[in-house]
């Protein structure tokens, strides 16, 4: 983050080397910080890609082609493809396990909670 922060020829090294796609991985998958960190870090290198290619009314590709993202191959843009989709798999898989595991901290929670119930409610009817 402090090399990206420093200069644009940093960043622009930095994006030739390939570390967009691998900061679009951390984001999916990565903890809350990290992702927070690769979100900015993504969003310096689209700003600036913006400011140097300016608003035009033809398509709009970026200087550094081959460190952005697009495909100089047919067969390297299915590649992308095929590991963004992978990425939105795993990400989806490991957002269900957090879901369920949540659910089921709930479940037991409320079983636990419930059970307690019964027992005070049942010994207090007792008059023996």
């Amino acid at each position: 983050m402090v090399l990206a922060h420093q200069s644009w020829s940093q960043r622009e090294k930095m994006a030739k080397a390939g570390i967009v796609p691998v900061l679009l991985e951390v984001t999916l998958l990565g903890s809350t910080l990290v992702q927070k960190r690769a979100v900015k870090l993504l969003q310096w290198f689209k700003d600036e890609r913006n400011v140097r290619m300016g608003p035009h009314s033809g398509p709009q590709t970026s200087r550094v082609s081959s460190g952005m993202g697009s495909p100089m191959s047919p067969r390297s843009g299915e590649e992308g493809k095929k590991m963004m989709k992978n990425l939105v798999k795993q990400s989806l898989y490991k957002n269900m396990e957090m879901i369920t595991k949540r659910g089921n901290v709930n479940m037991e929670n409320e079983a636990c909670r419930l059970k307690s119930l019964i027992i005070s409610t049942s010994s207090k009817s007792l008059t023996y």
